[in-house]
């Protein structure tokens, strides 16, 4: 076993269980609380095409029946304890994850890894599980806003599977078996695949103890994950939908999120479209009166990263919007940016990444992707130190070199109430 201590050793501490499994700790102190997950590196983009939405169904299936306990008696042993637990899925994560008292942790974490290691895949629990899942679908088929970011990535990214939606489609579900489903669990359940993380009032060699009992009989199957390859291709980029707006999408693809222009172009879309003062806020509400809803956003993945503008807006202004839009990303590549813009935007970015690690689950969740995506513990200050370390010849090298319009991509679901 190898321990590796990462500044103070009350802080940040990780161990590595001989098998490869890693556990990563953050001490908070003067708490009575914890937050445990369980962490896989794989999601949506490791689902074979035909069975998109596997990943997903997984985290699932997960707390149906265990070897050990009915759904039931999961359900009702995590509450007795008055834990909360949940999962989620995205393209590149799994997590199964608690909070609860610290005087619980071990109950916990005994709980969520039968969840993880001894699922029992019951062909009737897989059959009640596509139904919800399917419903899960129609759900998002119903958000304007939430599919239309779906179908940007099907477009951006339509050469990969990061083109993949989350849940998968009703037919890729459909078509999920009990030996997919097994075959899954075989594939991604390797000790190098997982990393066990907790924030909170929790010593980390007597929790490396416990996790250990659960996890060191765990052996490596030598599964890697594939690297893609991307390329642009032409789609079709405008959709019927019955509902009483226009919804739009204007995007392109980034580096991924080891790439040095990261932290720039994050800011750069705080800057246009984050907050009361951005641009696009100003311009399109507040000037135009053309949207209630307008923003900008960056997101990241391992290889990967994208960086969108949204619109809802009538179908009558959905032509102006484009232009407006279009005109601001160019105002950055060719006018001046105010040092007052770049300083509102900074501190709009400072201040969501310290509110996020003031949650005990964020920072569970930060310590196992930080540890997926760089081996490492990216703490608050260093982050800040780089923020504040980006200049308006940055932000402006940035601009020109991604802002170009030539390189963008529009994404529309036209309005037709009765379509």
């Amino acid at each position: 076993m190898r321990n590796n201590k990462d500044r103070d050793c009350y802080e940040y501490k990780k161990t590595e269980l001989a098998n490869g499994l890693r556990i990563i700790s953050e001490y908070v102190p003067n708490l009575e609380s914890f937050a445990l997950g369980l962490s896989i590196n794989t999601g949506s983009r490791s689902d074979p095409k035909e069975l998109s939405g596997l990943a997903h169904f997984f985290e699932h299936i997960c707390f149906r029946d265990t070897e050990h306990r009915t759904s039931k008696q999961i359900a009702y042993q995590l509450e007795n304890i008055g834990a909360n637990a949940n999962a989620f899925t995205t393209k590149e994560m799994i997590c199964f994850y608690a909070r609860a008292l610290k005087k619980h942790f071990n109950s916990t974490l005994q709980i969520l890894s039968d969840i993880v290691l001894f699922p029992k895949f019951d062909l009737k629990d897989i059959e009640k599980e596509k139904k919800i899942i399917i419903e899960e679908i129609k759900s998002i088929e119903d958000d304007p806003e939430e599919l239309i970011f779906e179908q940007a990535d099907k477009i951006l990214f339509k050469n990969s599977k990061l083109a993949q939606t989350i849940a998968g489609t009703v037919e890729s579900v459909k078509n999920i078996s009990q030996a997919d489903i097994i075959n899954f669990h075989k594939q991604q359940i390797s000790p190098e695949n997982i990393i066990v993380s907790f924030a909170g009032n929790i010593c980390h060699d007597r929790a490396v103890e416990a996790i250990s009992k659960h996890f060191s009989h765990l052996e490596n199957n030598g599964y890697l994950p594939l690297k893609e390859k991307f390329t642009s291709i032409k789609s079709k980029n405008q959709f019927k939908k019955p509902y009483h707006q226009n919804h739009i999408v204007i995007c392109r693809r980034l580096p991924g999120i080891k790439h040095k222009d990261k932290m720039s172009l994050t800011i750069l879309a705080s800057l246009l479209g984050e907050g009361f003062s951005s641009r696009l806020y100003q311009k399109l509400r507040e000037q135009k009166s053309l949207a209630y809803s307008v923003f900008a956003q960056s997101h990241f993945f391992s290889d990967a990263g994208a960086f969108y503008i949204y619109i809802a807006t009538d179908k009558a202004n959905a032509a102006i919007s484009k232009v407006l839009i279009f005109d601001e990303l160019e105002n950055l590549t060719t006018k001046k940016i105010h040092s007052s813009e770049l300083k509102r935007a900074k501190e709009l970015t400072k201040t969501n990444i310290t509110i996020e690690l003031e949650s005990l689950t964020a920072r569970m969740q930060k310590l196992a992707s930080n540890e997926f995506h760089f081996a490492r513990k990216e703490d608050l200050s260093s982050k800040i130190e780089e923020i504040n370390s980006i200049q308006l010849e940055d932000i402006k090298e940035s601009a020109i070199k991604y802002f170009d319009i030539k390189n963008w991509k529009t994404i529309e679901f036209l309005s037709d109430p009765q379509y």
